[in-house]
This record gives C-alpha cells, sequence and structure tokens, in this order.
C-alpha cells in the first residue's frame, strides 16, 4: 500500500501537473515530488498505526497518511508551478521591454501563454469560496451525538468524532467528590484497554518483573508445605486452648497470626513451623499482590496512553482543518483583490 502510493503520486503528477514543465524537468521532479508525499503518509501513517486499536487504528492510520500525502503533493506541485510560472512572466516582461522591430513585437505577444493572457482568476476565486463552504460542511457533520446516560448525580453526553472514529464523552455533575461542567473525556472499549495493556505487559521490563514474582511465589511455594504440618499442629493446639477459655475465635484471620500467650504449651518445633509457614505464606500473597498491582499499573499506563493518542488525534484533524480554511480564505481574498485592481486598470487604460 504503502509503495502503490509512491507509484500513484508519481504517476499523478507526471501526467497532470508535469505537462507544463520540460521533459527533462517532469520525470525527474514527478520521482521526487512522489518521494516526498510518500514519506509524509508513511510518517503519519506510522504514528497512528503503531498505537493499539486492532482495524480501526489502522484505517485511522491510512486516512491521515491519505491526507498529508495528498497536501504534501499538493503543495509541493503548487510550490514549483508558481515558481515556473514566475520564471515564464519575467522572460515574457523582459522582451516586452525590449523589442527589436514590430514584426519581433508580434512575436513576442504571442510567445505569451494564453494562461498570463486570459484573466482566469475568476475560476480560482470560485474554486476556494467552494473550498470554504466545503470545510464548513464537513465541520457540520464531524460530530455525531449519541445517547446520554445518567448515573446516580452524574449525566453523561456520548458523541462520536466521524473524521477519527473516536469515541467521546462530556461530563456533567458530581462523581467522588469531584464535579463536572461539561469536561470532555475519551471514551475507549474494554478491548482496547485491555490490547493496550497486554502490549505494555509484554515489554521486557514489565516480563521480567512479571518472572520474577513468579520465582518467588513458585519457591514460596514449594517451601511452606515443609511447615505446614507444624503449622497444623501450632493451630490446633491454639485452638483447643480457646475453646477451654470460652474464646470466640477469628477464623478469618486466626491461622495466619502468632499467639504468643498460648506459646508457652506449644512444643518449639511447632512455633518455628508455624513462624516459617506465616513468612512463606506472606512471600505468596506479597506476590501474587505485586502481579496485581503491576497489572493495574499497565491498564492505567493503557488508558493514559489511548487518551493521549485520542487527544492528538483531534488535534491533528483540527489544525489540518482550520489550515485548509485559512489558506482556502486567504487565496480567495488574494484572487478578489487581484481582480478588482486588474479591473479597475482595465477601466483606467480604456
Amino acid at each position: 500500500m504503502e509503495y502503490a502510493w509512491w507509484l500513484s503520486a508519481t504517476v499523478l503528477g507526471w501526467l497532470t501537473f508535469g505537462r507544463v514543465l520540460e521533459e527533462k524537468q517532469r520525470s525527474s521532479l514527478a520521482v521526487v515530488i512522489g518521494f516526498i508525499s510518500f514519506f509524509f503518509y508513511k510518517l503519519f501513517y506510522n504514528a497512528v498505526a503503531l498505537s493499539p486499536g486492532g482495524e480501526t487504528a489502522t484505517n485511522i492510520a491510512h486516512m491521515f497518511g491519505a491526507v498529508s500525502g495528498t497536501l504534501s503533493f499538493l503543495i509541493c506541485w503548487g510550490i514549483r508551478l508558481w515558481f515556473a510560472k514566475r520564471s515564464k512572466q519575467s522572460l515574457v516582461d523582459k522582451d516586452l521591454n525590449q523589442p527589436e522591430s514590430p514584426a519581433e513585437d508580434d512575436t513576442t505577444i504571442n510567445k505569451i501563454p494564453k494562461k498570463i493572457k486570459q484573466h482566469n482568476w475568476r475560476f480560482y476565486f470560485l474554486l476556494s469560496i467552494f473550498s470554504i463552504c466545503l470545510l464548513i460542511v464537513a465541520w457540520s457533520f464531524r460530530w455525531e451525538h449519541g445517547p446520554t446516560l445518567n448515573k446516580d448525580n452524574l449525566t453523561i453526553i456520548y458523541t462520536k468524532d466521524r473524521w477519527t472514529q473516536q469515541t467521546w464523552m462530556s461530563l456533567y455533575g458530581t462523581e467522588k467528590n469531584k464535579v463536572y461542567s461539561g469536561d470532555t473525556l475519551p471514551a475507549h472499549s474494554e478491548n482496547e484497554v485491555k490490547y493496550r495493556a497486554y502490549q505494555i505487559l509484554k515489554s521486557p521490563e514489565n516480563v521480567q518483573k512479571r518472572r520474577n514474582y513468579e520465582d518467588l511465589a513458585r519457591e514460596a511455594e514449594k517451601n511452606i508445605k515443609q511447615y505446614e504440618l507444624g503449622h497444623a499442629k501450632y493451630i490446633d493446639i491454639v485452638d483447643s486452648l480457646q475453646q477451654r477459655e470460652n474464646r470466640a475465635r477469628l477464623a478469618r484471620v486466626f491461622e495466619y497470626l502468632r499467639h504468643e500467650e498460648y506459646e508457652h504449651a506449644i512444643p518449639q518445633k511447632f512455633i518455628d513451623d508455624n513462624l516459617n509457614w506465616i513468612a512463606q505464606n506472606k512471600l505468596i500473597t506479597d506476590s501474587k499482590s505485586g502481579i496485581k498491582k503491576l497489572e493495574e499499573q499497565a491498564e492505567a499506563e493503557a488508558k493514559s496512553t489511548l487518551d493521549d493518542r485520542a487527544y492528538l488525534l483531534r488535534s491533528i484533524t483540527t489544525i489540518i482543518w482550520a489550515f485548509l480554511l485559512l489558506l482556502s480564505s486567504i487565496l480567495a481574498i488574494v484572487l478578489l483583490r487581484k481582480g478588482f485592481f486588474s479591473k479597475q486598470e482595465g477601466e483606467f487604460k480604456s
């Protein structure tokens, strides 16, 4: 797809814009501008395609690549044709200012290109006005309003950006002591967040951290088995002593605590086994908590990365739209002034 874009831009430039140039410049310039267009296409494509999102991210990447490649293609050819027109105009003006004979003067006038002799500013002026109207209409169709969700004291309004195929939500109300008044946040699907978190967890650093936690838990699970019998005896003795004193047993934490007040009646081996069992069990618990915390951090980082990507894509599309609108407006004003003054000059000469 990428190299097909380079070939298409080269052939299209050679067949269209390159027709007004000399044969030697035509082919080389078409290849160079085609490569520039391909470069910007690839640059913006990679910037978006490397982000998560599956098929949606790929489609958006192609869209941004096509827009940037087309803009660079038109800008480069526009600049080159402008310089070509300026050089031709300077040659024509030089010949007109130095006529040698009436016959040569007529010949020189006939050499003036038709585009220079004709007043075709109206066509480009109407084209720029059409571009302005098209951009305004495109902006009005950019946002699609979705459903509204009411959750306790919070109202969520969903909108979809048709240009980037992204979903946004506007928040109004309060939630967890936070006040929202139209705050707009990206709305990501659960699969998109999980896919990005999976990519983060697959990084060499996180893989090594998870492996360390798993090795530590595996070693602790292996060691804890030799202390299970002594730990069970310790708990049975403490339980029997508590029953004699008619104490209520704390079932959830009973087996994970040391009961020093009863250890005077417990053999030292059972006490040591119980302490070792508690230590190994803590290692297992800490390792599992570390893995869970690692996954939570990856999910938080995934959401932050997706948010940054969403804001970036929205900003880029808005900037491109504003740039095209400003360019079309400036072109319309310049052409209008040019046509107005050329008309006044014609009336003055007549």
